[in-house]
């Protein structure tokens, strides 16, 4: 049997055709990835397929960076939020998501009902969410609803019944405490589901062109697997599921029980860990766009560092990203019309001074047309650059209306329509011929450029910036592990912490040599990788494992994952020295402890059971853990705190079933 694993990321789409039997990859490729329409980039490398194996397809998994993208361009369908604060109070500087009304249904951190839901008052607001606000779908929030989902499940029954619009409930995303997180997060799961149910409706249509009639899954931001049902319903859980498939792609292809996870893709360099077999995850959640949210995600870092960063220069000094831009070698082949554009750069240069900001940023106009409405503006500055790529101080002085103005062109490279494009490390591999794909003589003749500017010659210039690269890379492994301890972000500001860094990134000085040794081995995956993490794992004294397959990770990744169900509730005793079961409907009490553990344990059989059929499998063992917190007295002894009781079932996706 045969499956098909896709990463649509945000340089490269990969896509690979996986033997399960053989545990083996049999055919691999890639293509750039089309942000204004991912659906091209996917065809473009299905089309590199064997065509007959891809119509025997069994299985296809995919993911994606979509919903990252939607939730920082603020992009999706307005979403009525309906919450129940504690004590009925609602501060503005709680919950910044609009539109927000506040309704009857109060429950206490117990979750014992306070107040009753006003069946009456949600179909008002509901009514009136539809017409005044025009929103596509509702969320609801409540206080202690991780604790008992009664009035979350009450309001959601009635909205569907009134509106028939997707409804997302707090309790549903998140089991954790924090109700305006909670909160946040429903609403932006709501925001994003047409975008995502759009995107997976489209994938559908470029495979089963193709003969592939197989079942879809998604991939999640914690690497497991989930239906494109259930992805539909909570898109915010695929927040991170291009990072997460790519590190649970790396510990697939290694066999690693304790390793780091670097992944130098054209946009980011991203480190994880695996711990004990696993992709260290967190239950805190992500923070994407400015919201915090309750996702479960892959705990990782993330740096602008990537093959595809603009290389510039500040003060006189070469840095790296955090800049995406298109290379000057894939600018030149696609596009052509660098002479001129080169020419004018070249006469802008002042041996006197340092280059004015953006002389040495070139843009092109996208093979696509623009589907916004422009201004007349945007109108001149599309118009000259459809006759070729202009500098941006060209493109300034032929479409300003004032010498002194500047012009904005930050709408148009966000809606696809122009694209930045520089000198990136991907230029520098062209010229050091590591790697051929494009135009090597146009990154020299941009190199050339550099050189005057940083007044390194052309020889010792590419050596310095692939060092610049390496060092970077190293010092974000380094973090990550620095981030494993102190837990809050490692900072390097310190003049002290910065003196003893620079002294280990130079290999020491005459007066001291700080080294560095990690014990856990490297794992590299990303197409780059080969070209930067052996030297950057030897500045940290550790092994490095590059794997077969590494430039297409995220692509095994998801189609070698399994879907993962957590569940868990909590057992705590109350006021009156009873047992309160926490996380399940009504939150009932117990006058002895047996009692709540042995219907947790049956209300999670059931929860479990049902969502792993939702999310793809019908692999029905479920391992059960149980967890007592404790606190200690002033005698020695201990006192009970509370009991948390957690079912997980794991299993590969049920083919036949969802065939």
């Amino acid at each position: 049997r045969l499956g098909l694993g896709i990463d649509a990321g945000g340089t490269y789409t990969d896509v690979v055709l996986y033997e399960f039997a053989g545990d083996r990859v049999i055919q691999k490729a890639k293509a750039l990835t089309t942000k204004w329409d991912y659906t091209i980039g996917i065809s473009r490398a299905l089309d590199q397929l064997d065509q007959r194996k891809l119509a025997q397809v069994d299985l296809v998994s995919i993911s994606t960076t979509l919903a990252t993208n939607a939730v920082v361009e603020g992009r999706g369908q307005k979403v009525g939020l309906l919450i129940m604060p504690p004590y009925g109070l609602f501060d503005d500087k709680d919950i910044k998501h609009r539109p927000i009304v506040v309704v009857a249904g109060r429950m206490s951190i117990e979750g014992k009902e306070l107040e009753p839901i006003d069946p009456d008052e949600i179909r008002r607001v509901a009514r009136e969410m539809v017409n005044r606000e025009q929103v596509g779908a509702f969320a609801v929030t409540g206080y202690a609803s991780c604790v008992n989902p009664t009035h979350e499940q009450q309001i959601r029954a009635i909205l569907e019944q009134e509106t028939h619009l997707p409804v997302t409930c707090g309790h549903d995303v998140s089991e954790q405490l924090g109700y305006a997180v909670r909160a946040q997060t429903a609403a932006l799961n709501g925001r994003i589901i047409p975008i995502l149910i759009s995107f997976l409706q489209q994938a559908e249509r470029c495979l089963r062109q193709r003969g592939v009639n197989a079942p879809i899954m998604v991939v999640r931001s914690d690497g497991s697997l989930m239906s494109v049902e259930t992805a539909c319903k909570r898109p915010i859980e695929t927040l991170l599921s291009g990072p997460a498939a790519s590190a649970a792609g790396a510990q697939y292809l290694s066999r690693k029980q304790e390793a780091f996870v670097v992944d130098v893709g054209g946009t980011t360099t991203d480190t994880a860990m695996i711990c004990g077999g696993m992709v260290h995850t967190t239950r805190q959640g992500a923070r994407v766009g400015g919201w915090q949210t309750h996702v479960r995600t892959l705990e990782m870092r993330t740096a602008g560092l990537g093959g595809d960063s603009l290389i510039h220069v500040i003060r006189g000094e070469l840095k790296i990203g955090p800049r995406r831009v298109a290379p000057i070698a894939w600018l030149s082949a696609e596009r052509g019309g660098l002479d001129e554009c080169f020419a004018w750069i070249e006469r802008e240069l002042r041996n006197d001074a340092a280059p004015p900001d953006g002389l040495l940023d070139i843009y092109a106009l996208n093979s696509r047309p623009g589907n916004i409405e422009l201004t007349a503006r945007e109108e001149r500055i599309v118009e000259v650059l459809s006759a070729r790529p202009h500098s941006y101080h060209e493109l300034c002085a032929k479409t300003r209306d004032q010498w002194w103005e500047v012009i904005d062109l930050e709408r148009l490279e966000r809606e696809q329509v122009v694209q930045r494009c520089g000198l990136t490390p991907t230029d520098i591999l062209h010229i050091t011929g590591q790697f051929q794909r494009w135009d090597a003589a146009a990154s020299r003749n941009m190199l050339q450029i550099f050189s005057r500017v940083t007044g390194l010659d052309e020889t010792s210039l590419p050596r310095r910036i692939l060092d610049l690269f390496v060092q970077g890379l190293a010092l974000e492994i380094l973090k990550k592990q620095l981030d494993e301890e102190v837990k809050s972000g490692a900072s390097t500001d310190d003049p002290a912490t910065r003196a003893l860094l620079r002294n280990w990134l130079k290999g020491g000085s005459d007066s001291y040599q700080v080294k560095i040794t990690l014990n856990r081995p490297v794992i590299g995956i990303g197409a780059p990788v080969s070209y930067f993490l052996p030297q950057a794992a030897k500045l940290l004294g550790t092994e490095t494992i590059i794997p077969p397959d590494a430039d297409v990770a995220n692509a095994i990744g998801a189609i070698t994952s399994s879907v993962n169900i957590v569940r868990r509730v909590e057992i705590s005793p109350d006021i009156h020295g009873r047992y309160c079961l926490r996380g399940v409907e009504g939150a009932p009490t117990f006058a002895e402890l047996a009692e709540p553990r042995a219907e947790a344990m049956r209300a999670l059989q059931a929860a479990v059971s049902s969502a792993a059929l939702a999310a793809g499998t019908s692999h029905n063992v479920i391992k059960f853990t149980i967890h007592d917190n404790v606190a200690p007295t002033a005698d020695g002894g201990q006192v009970f705190i509370s009991q948390v009781v957690e079912a997980r079932l794991t299993g590969r996706p049920d083919l036949a079933r969802l065939r």
